[in-house]
């Protein structure tokens, strides 16, 4: 019986582990390639480049693209995809996005991942608050 819980255990927590901090070719819809690192867990998780670009991948266009922040800081797709892998696509990254495509700040993403954390644990109202609530 001991063996089958610690089973269960373990099965728990492989699911619940932070992405590979290594980085990780991508390749795009056209072939292209570039090179980043995944970041995150399983309730937030992104493709970060090496200058700190947050890119995600589009179903829609089948490529990676920055990433922006919308009015309501929720990130949406720039349409802009990540260039070739290349130095000087890199080194000159910023001269050829357009100046809406910044960098996300940390304190952006921690919000965003506490928002997508208690949207996957949502608060559970107690009995006791509640018959509480009515009599008042």
């Amino acid at each position: 019986m001991k063996k089958y819980v610690l089973i269960l255990l373990l099965t728990k927590l492989l699911f619940g582990v932070p992405a590979i901090d290594s980085e990780i070719t991508f390749v795009q819809a056209d072939g292209s390639n570039f090179k980043a690192f995944l970041q995150g867990d399983e309730y937030f998780n992104w493709v970060q480049t090496k200058d700190g670009y947050l890119t995600q991948y589009n179903s829609l266009t089948k490529n990676y693209e920055f990433m922006i922040l919308n009015t309501q800081d929720e990130l949406i797709f720039s349409n802009v995809k990540v260039p070739t892998e290349t130095k000087q696509a890199f080194s000159q990254v910023s001269q050829v996005l357009p100046s809406n495509i910044k960098k996300i700040p940390s304190e952006k993403l921690e919000l965003i991942w506490k928002k997508r954390w208690e949207e996957a644990h949502p608060k559970k109202v107690s009995i006791e608050s509640e018959s509480n609530s009515t009599k008042n």
